[in-house]
């Protein structure tokens, strides 16, 4: 074996000889390859085999440290970046003048620490000086950690429990079960009662007479369950589209909605029922759901933007005016609302439109985050699929006999109607590409736009005709007026609830205005005062006489015609737009206090800023790793060669830590000089 002309030439002739006396001279490593000295040319082949060992180990230690020191660094220039930009846009104002704080965290955004090198062991692992992650317990702007600037500054706790414990009081000094609930003495007889908060549906615990209808368990539990299943599960699902805010979308739900249905309990009992005891039965359960609804509808709009402190105080005072609002539309007015589609549909949705504006404009709010990823738009759409089933059980909830066959028959046709139209219209807007946001939203606004007048005479032709005019108000809102009034006025809507359920929701408000003005007797028969209790004759007057024997329970009204009760539709929804807007507004105004600390701009739609999470830089950093030790292992160690080190010696002694064959000279030869 000879050198070549470069290797002679590279060195002196007394490096050589040190070289060549000194066996353990270590070699310098370039390259992809280990060098080997010209001295191992004397070394036994048990040196030999150790020698090279030591050289593939170092060289391996040095690729894996190479390539960790890279990814951190890149990670720390992103890092570095974000603290910029966020310093950068650190206090700013929008047209409107408000100020715009960022967050400060005081991990996050203060002065950085210096990234942690890996330690790499005698074996070849990487082990942390730390004993752990380096970005273990750390937080950033996209969430995560134990900790968040928000979140560690609010009374959470304590407000919740204040809340909770504030209601059980309230509910020991005026709430008692209902009379026919009481069954202390074994006495199971039940009564009937009447009502006079609603038009048609189900007795009320309200204003009661002498009687009460028995077993009300039996006939509305199933309904009930159903409107459970909606409100807490479909709603919450239905808004967790957004990638990085599943578990507040689903929590938070929870949270508002088991506040709205206690709350709504107790103010729709003093509005209703004045000073008297309220009393509770399963209906009561059914009207807070409604309530409850009409919160997590609205907290579509602003959903990622609000601090549960925030949420919580919204929750309070929207029931507030939901129930005032529905007292005047429904007890004074007497207008005509089975499915909700005026007091709970067209409420929320403004409602929310103007919490969400009295709150911060889109100037104010980063979307970077509002976006779904694949699997959150499944469960979205799964969520879709639930809320489609169960809508029936909400706009009937109320109905009894015939009149509920027909509500149900009236909302399932109207939800065929609207999603097929959700399907053409957006492919009819999209180039023949099918948009799921319009299929998700589109889909349902059938049930919405039906609900007004679910219980009326609108024939099934009817019915799928005012669904597919809500599916395609519906994709067209998502499409032209949603971004319009962003721009236009500053409005932000992360769920698009003005396109589902405002929009369709004064479409059915418009359709109960045409049906009243149209409804006769030919039509209905008796049952038309029963449907419009305003238009019965007056007290006294024999034509009540004559419509009492023919149904006992038509009462007293007004004597109102058709157009007077159209233009009582009307005259509601206008009250109820009214009263939604400029209440939403004044809420959202009252959300900018600073004791709710609103939530930072640069932390909008992440959970991570209220929820415990495992930081995304740490799944970055073990993902990155876990690649780097793959390509190592099978690249960078050639097949058919040595043993790693782990598994041929032992560090540095050479001691074998498995049995292995006498090493075969021939695998040396590549190394040979």
């Amino acid at each position: 074996m000879t050198m070549s002309d470069s290797n002679k030439s590279s060195g002196s002739d007394d490096e050589d000889d040190a070289a060549a006396s000194n066996p353990h001279v270590e070699p310098s490593i370039s390259g992809d390859s280990p060098k080997i000295h010209r001295a191992t040319l004397n070394l036994t082949t048990a040196e030999a085999q150790k020698f090279i060992s030591e050289q593939l180990q170092r060289h391996v230690e040095v690729t894996i440290t190479t390539a960790l020191e890279k990814a951190l660094s890149q990670m720390e220039s992103r890092r570095t970046l974000q603290r910029e930009e966020v310093s950068a846009g650190g206090v700013t104002s929008d047209k409107h003048g408000d100020t715009i704080q960022n967050a400060r965290c005081s991990r996050s955004h203060s002065t950085p620490a210096p990234v942690k090198r890996p330690q790499i062991s005698s074996t070849g692992t990487v082990e942390s000086s730390s004993g752990g992650s380096d970005d273990e317990g750390t937080d950033d702007q996209e969430g995560g950690g134990k900790s968040s600037c928000p979140s560690a500054k609010e009374p959470i706790a304590l407000v919740l429990l204040s809340a909770q414990i504030s209601l059980i009081v309230m509910f020991g000094f005026l709430v008692k079960y209902d009379e026919g609930e009481e069954h202390h003495y074994g006495n199971n007889e039940t009564t009937t009662t009447t009502t006079t908060e609603t038009t048609t549906g189900p007795p009320s615990t309200f204003k009661q007479n002498s009687t009460r209808m028995p077993n009300m368990v039996s006939q509305y539990y199933q309904q009930y369950q159903d409107i459970q299943v909606m409100v807490f599960l479909g709603i919450g699902v239905l808004m967790a589209f957004i990638r990085k805010y599943g578990y507040s979308a689903i929590g938070f739900t929870m949270l508002a909605g088991a506040l709205a249905v206690q709350w709504s309990i107790l103010v729709r009992g003093l509005i209703f029922n004045g000073p008297n005891p309220i009393p509770l039965n399963i209906v009561s359960l059914i009207y807070g759901d409604f309530a409850a609804a009409v919160v997590l509808i609205s907290y579509g709009v602003v959903i990622g933007v609000a601090s549960p402190l925030q949420l919580v105080f919204m929750t309070f005072a929207e029931i507030l005016f939901y129930i005032v609002n529905k007292y005047i539309g429904a007890m004074i007015f007497q207008a005509v609302d089975t499915g909700g589609s005026i007091f709970v549909h067209v409420f929320a949705a403004y409602f929310g439109l103007g919490v969400s504006r009295g709150m911060r404009s889109v100037a104010d709010i980063n979307t970077t985050h509002l976006e779904p990823s694949y699997n959150s738009n499944i469960f979205c759409l799964v969520a879709v699929v639930f809320l489609w089933l169960f809508w029936p059980s909400f706009n009937s909830a109320l109905s009894t006999g015939m009149d509920q066959d027909r509500v149900v028959i009236n909302t399932m046709l109207s939800l065929f109607g609207s999603c097929v139209t959700a399907f053409a219209t957006s492919a009819l807007f999209n180039g023949n590409k099918f948009v799921l946001a319009h299929v998700q939203n589109a889909s349902l606004a059938g049930g919405v736009a039906v609900g007004a007048v679910v219980d009326l005479m609108i024939l099934p032709c009817g019915a799928l005709t005012i669904g597919v005019l809500g599916g395609f108000l519906c994709v067209f809102g998502c499409q032209f007026i949603s971004p319009l009034l962003s721009r236009k006025l500053g409005l932000h809507d992360s769920c698009g609830v003005h396109n589902l359920h405002g929009l369709p929701g004064v479409l059915a408000a418009l359709a109960s205005v045409l049906l009243a003005a149209l409804a006769s007797e030919c039509d209905y028969g008796p049952n038309l005062y029963l449907r419009y209790p305003a238009r019965a004759p007056l007290a006294m007057s024999p034509r009540l006489a004559e419509l009492q024997a023919l149904s006992p329970n038509i009462a007293a009204g007004v004597n109102r015609t058709g157009m007077g009760q159209a233009m009582v539709q009307l005259t509601v929804l206008g009250i109820t737009l009214g009263v939604s807007i400029v209440a939403g507004a004044f809420t959202g105004l009252l959300m900018r206090l600073p004791i709710f600390r609103k939530m930072p701009r640069s932390q909008c739609f992440l959970d991570g800023v209220y929820f415990e999470m495992e930081p995304e830089e740490v799944t970055l950093v073990k993902r990155e790793k876990k690649t780097i030790d793959q390509k190592l292992s099978n690249k960078v160690i050639p097949k058919n060669s040595i043993n790693p080190v782990p598994a041929f010696v032992n560090g540095r002694d050479g001691t074998t830590t498995n049995a292995s064959p006498p090493p075969d000279r021939r695998k040396f030869k590549k190394y040979e000089l």
